[in-house]
């Protein structure tokens, strides 16, 4: 165990030195050029969801069933590539009927899923046991299932009265298979939570479920929100007033400054009970009490750079390549275009070269900002 700690460790340096050699190879051209292709691809399989939740901004950005890729359509991309790995993110993935071909498609071509998102109402059976079998062949490197606190709590969040009953089950299903297989779920499987004013005083409810569960590690993640000036300034540094931004969460939505106290405590209090019961417990994109109390106020303004564009990609469930999550600016179509072609095409060289000199205001929130 302790050997698997340290090459684990000496992976993540390695990774970091060569990230540090091509970010000084990036900042010398000084042109927003990246490398020939992205090192990692984010893929949108669907914004569908059989879910509401209060916070998803997605549910205000719906591409249809039909406006997917297919199959063969990402086949078509990802024949021409040669990839590692790739995450895999919705809306809810198990919707999409053809899941399974997909995930089979990568497993063939040997790249390797680094996550896969749910909200964990969809795994029956069934899917328990084909996704055990991904993770044992080390196709799936890690599933991530959502819970934002018990039945009450995650029902009314999620705006429905089975979510968490069916959620629970869809883990428990997973885990048992995954068990079966004879595989440590510590090291493939972790809940992920939202941090919202509905759960503010409630975030031991989310160690509970994660220890009911025997699943060692939960991640919080604070709400990526905008103020309409950041919006605004964001536009007028790309030059385009009408840029395409997706919906984030609006400031309304977030933690107020007289909940912060609030807040601190009530993480405090999970932070002691998560140690007590051996639960690993993180959050992003800030952990530290300090950075936690920052992120909320109006004036929050970290020293960061950002070079997910630099290295990262994201395709859209409708083929569009966007600048990143937040900025939704079209930088090309992967049914028009190739992805090599619009990954160094005038429009993301553009936009890549602002971030040599600061980050646009909407970023300052997001979890792919690296702080400092």
């Amino acid at each position: 165990m302790f050997l698997f700690y340290l090459l684990k460790r000496l992976r993540s340096k390695l990774h970091n030195i060569n990230v540090k050699r091509k970010l000084k190879v990036i900042y010398s051209w000084g042109t927003g050029r990246a490398f020939q292709l992205p090192e990692e691809i984010c893929i949108e399989l669907t914004r569908r969801c059989n879910l509401r939740c209060s916070m998803c901004y997605q549910q205000h950005n719906q591409i249809r069933a039909e406006d997917e890729l297919s199959l063969e359509e990402i086949k078509s991309t990802f024949n021409k590539l040669k990839l590692k790995t790739v995450s895999l993110i919705g809306g809810e993935i198990f919707i999409r009927k053809d899941i399974f071909d997909i995930l089979d498609y990568f497993a063939a071509k040997g790249v390797i899923i680094q996550n896969l998102t749910t909200n964990g109402t969809l795994i029956d059976e069934e899917k328990a046991k084909r996704l055990s079998y991904f993770i044992k062949r080390k196709t799936i490197r890690n599933i991530s299932i959502s819970f934002d606190g018990k039945k009450e709590t995650h029902d009314i969040i999620r705006n429905s009265k089975e979510a968490f009953k069916r959620a629970f089950n869809g883990a428990e299903r997973l885990l048992t298979s995954l068990k079966t297989l004879g595989i440590n779920t510590d090291k493939c499987m972790h809940i992920n939570s939202v941090i919202s004013k509905l759960n503010i005083k409630r975030f031991d409810e989310c160690i509970d479920v994660t220890k009911e569960l025997g699943i060692k590690n939960i991640v919080f993640n604070h709400l990526i929100y905008n103020t309409v000036e950041d919006l605004n300034r964001s536009a007028k540094m790309v030059g385009n007033p009408e840029l395409g931004l997706f919906d984030t969460c609006s400031e309304k939505q977030s933690i107020q400054s007289e909940e912060i106290p609030v807040l601190l405590s009530t993480w405090q209090k999970a932070l002691i009970k998560a140690d007590e019961l051996g639960i690993n417990m993180y959050a992003r994109p800030v952990s530290n009490l300090e950075h936690i109390k920052n992120y909320y106020r109006p004036d929050y303004n970290p020293s960061g750079v950002c070079i997910y564009p630099f290295f990262s990609c994201r395709i859209n469930s409708d083929g569009t390549v966007p600048f990143c999550l937040l900025m939704q600016h079209k930088m090309g179509n992967i049914r028009t275009d190739s992805l090599s072609s619009i990954w160094n095409n005038t429009k993301f060289e553009n936009m890549r070269k602002k971030l040599l000199s600061g980050i646009y205001p909407i970023c300052k929130r997001c979890c792919k900002l690296v702080t400092y």
